[in-house]
């Protein structure tokens, strides 16, 4: 795998490698960052945790299922508990070979963790946004843990598809 190939599609999927966490690509990659402001969102903070569950390891699509209607059009509404947050906004200029010309990144400043992003086309305009779903974990002494993501799903709102993608990443 190329080091480039952090822009490719992967799979087939909605996503590229740099979507993954929103943000996954090193600073000196971009063309420049700039923060917009702060806003209050409705977000899954502490969604309900369908990975702790052998539901979840014999079968991670029907456990991902639990957490999205994916019977009804447009096929991808979250059916998790949502809480108002507020969050940072960060700006994020593309480099002119990613086929993206901008990102937005709503950042948690509690637990620094990017729960949404919207992404912009080459003309522009608005075309994907994606949503990760958390959950709070407890530490052995049972204080909370912030920020354990449940699953991510990428809405491309141009070609009305999506791409779902569980998290389990307790056995890393």
């Amino acid at each position: 795998l190329s080091g480039a190939a952090w822009t490719d599609t992967m799979q087939g999927s909605d996503f590229t490698l740099d979507d993954f966490g929103q943000f996954d690509g090193h600073p000196e990659w971009y063309d420049g960052f700039k923060y917009v402001g702060r806003r209050k969102v409705l977000m899954v903070a502490n969604g309900v945790d369908t990975m702790d569950t052998a539901y979840m390891r014999d079968d991670p699509i029907k456990a991902t299922a639990n957490l999205y209607d994916f019977a009804k059009p447009p096929y991808w509404n979250s059916l998790d508990t949502f809480e108002c947050k507020d969050v940072l906004m960060v700006e994020v200029d593309m480099p002119d070979f990613h086929p993206y010309t901008k990102k937005i990144l709503y950042i948690d400043p509690e637990c620094w963790y990017v729960p949404y992003s919207e992404v912009y086309d080459k003309r522009g305009e608005f075309w994907k946004y994606e949503e990760i779903m958390f959950t709070t974990l407890f530490d052995v002494d049972n204080n909370p843990v912030c920020g354990y993501p449940l699953t991510t799903i990428q809405r491309d709102f141009q070609n009305m598809h999506s791409t779902c993608t569980p998290y389990d990443l307790r056995n890393t």
